[in-house]
């Protein structure tokens, strides 16, 4: 989309945003799922501790 198709435009500066990264996430719990459990030193309970995932 560009920028007229989008709420942006409404945006003034100093302005509050919620910016979701559900593709980060998404990233993480695939590279989460594929890796030897201990060895990359991020576990979904480390995860969860930090507020990921709790919905």
């Amino acid at each position: 989309h560009t920028y007229e198709n989008t709420t942006f435009k409404l945006l003034g500066e100093g302005m509050e945003v919620n910016i979701e990264f559900d593709l980060i996430g998404k990233y993480i719990e695939r590279m989460i799922s594929h890796t030897p459990p201990g060895s990359s030193g991020i576990t979904t309970d480390k995860l969860a501790s930090w507020g990921y995932g709790t919905r």
